[in-house]
């Protein structure tokens, strides 16, 4: 049977815990996904059979694709979404399902460490010949020992209680630094534990 099926209640009505069941086996379904892509995807980058087709697209096409697929998990989660983009920016030349996944997986990431009804901002802007992205939130930040390491493979960082207990198997950060630097970039990341976390990455901007 399904779990559609059982969602959609085609088979009778579902209790509390029933639902409560239907829905952790969704989140389930969703997370074992997720780590597939991801080794998938690592699995490509390091048999160099990554394939990066670039394009011409607008900053605002590409934030676009980024977070539209993000605003239920904002307002499921009570996050105040901030989104500020330097008016006059020229289109950049890149590889848009690349970049906006690795946009995605940052918002994610803010979203799973921060707190109910904390506060994610995302701002774009032009540095010289660089078109830099960064996404701050206010959550549990990332504790110092981590830092040097959090864009290494399978590294995993300890997260309290209090936040979204979601397991991955620590590949994400480590696909997004290789989507980058694919694109002749970087990514950082700062962070105060207990106060939050900023993530930036620059592209070139290629007229």
């Amino acid at each position: 049977m399904s779990l559609r099926l059982l969602q959609d209640q085609r088979v009778g009505e579902l209790n509390v815990e029933q639902k409560k069941l239907t829905n952790a086996m969704k989140d389930e379904v969703k997370r074992l996904l997720k780590i597939v892509n991801e080794l998938l995807n690592l699995s490509k980058i390091e048999s160099g059979g990554e394939v990066y087709k670039y394009q011409e697209v607008s900053v605002e096409e590409l934030i676009d694709a980024a977070v539209t697929p993000m605003l239920l998990q904002f307002e499921q989660n009570k996050i105040k979404f901030c989104l500020n983009v330097e008016k006059g920016i020229s289109k950049l030349k890149l590889d848009v399902n690349k970049i906006a996944w690795v946009i995605i997986n940052l918002l994610n990431n803010a979203v799973r460490y921060s707190k109910m009804e904390g506060e994610i901002i995302f701002k774009v802007c032009r540095e010289n010949n660089f078109i830099k992205f960064s996404i701050k939130d206010n959550g549990v930040g990332i504790k110092p020992e981590y830092i040097d390491k959090i864009f290494q493979k399978f590294v995993q960082v300890d997260k309290p209680n209090q936040v979204s207990q979601y397991k991955g198997v620590g590949l994400g950060l480590a696909i997004a630094k290789e989507f980058i630097e694919a694109h002749k970039g970087e990514i950082h990341v700062s962070s105060e534990y207990g106060k939050g976390s900023e993530f930036v990455f620059k592209v070139p901007v290629r007229n």
